[in-house]
């Protein structure tokens, strides 16, 4: 086991036992003393071939670093008691406390939190597209537009909202003013406070914003084999994925035309 750069070198044997097909195998560990260095060590199998010399075989790679345990531990949770349907505002909760026992109490955190977007799927419906409908700039294939759209970026709408803990190492903030969402969005919440053994701890929670409370999806068949006519499939599903009744669908259709130019 030797460490790359220094050169620090450590040796032990290895003891093989027999396996029930015949074979051999061998178990090693080794135990890091607190003098090897820190950075990467390389293992290497070294085998005496007689008066042939001696057969090294590379095994694997491990890395030494620092760790700090932490002192404290948090938990971190947003509005899930019902879905965020057209939110413009959710509730963060927040609570640290030490490992020890007992809350962080007063201790200064930070919230944020960045929109991104969420891709649709459901198991049974594979076939189905639950995109939104495209705007008229998209359809008309904009250069401002992305492929996917402006939805499909991300969007912070909380930067380091500071929050100071109660007593009890609780404490609560509103993450406000959220935008109107057209397609489902992950809201990724991180809070972050200074812990104790001197490194910046990070929660993370992740959630979904959902512009209502039905998903509509469309299946189309293969557009080459149709000449005047098109078929399709329409449905409504609730945000768990299983199949809203008595809901009134609405399918529109447009034709675009597409331009080649040939040299």
């Amino acid at each position: 086991i030797t460490h790359q750069g220094s050169g620090q070198e450590f040796r032990q044997p290895v003891a093989w036992r027999k396996t029930p097909t015949g074979g051999l195998s061998a178990t090693s560990e080794f135990a890091i003393p607190p003098s090897a260095r820190l950075g990467v060590y390389t293992v290497q199998l070294s085998q005496s071939l007689g008066r042939q010399g001696t057969e090294i075989l590379d095994s694997a790679q491990f890395r030494v670093e620092e760790f700090r345990l932490p002192v404290l531990q948090g938990q971190l949770s947003a509005n899930d008691k019902k879905p965020l349907v057209a939110a413009t505002a959710t509730p963060v909760d927040l609570q640290v406390s030490y490992l020890s026992g007992g809350g962080a109490g007063n201790l200064a955190t930070q919230v944020s939190a960045l929109m991104r977007r969420k891709p649709l799927s459901f198991p049974g419906y594979e076939g189905f597209s639950f995109d939104p409908p495209r705007t008229a700039s998209r359809a008309q294939g904009s250069p401002d537009d992305g492929e996917d759209g402006a939805d499909a970026a991300q969007k912070l709408v909380a930067d380091k909202l500071p929050l100071t803990l109660d007593r009890n190492g609780r404490g609560r903030t509103d993450i406000k003013d959220l935008p109107a969402v057209t397609s489902p969005q992950q809201l990724l919440i991180e809070a972050s406070y200074a812990d104790p053994n001197g490194e910046t701890q990070t929660l993370r929670h992740v959630t979904t914003l959902w512009p209502a409370a039905v998903v509509a999806g469309i299946k189309t068949e293969g557009w080459v084999s149709t000449r005047q006519q098109a078929r399709f499939q329409a449905l409504a599903l609730t945000l768990d994925g299983k199949p809203a009744a008595n809901v009134l669908l609405e399918v529109r259709a447009s034709v675009r035309t597409t331009t080649t130019t040939r040299k």
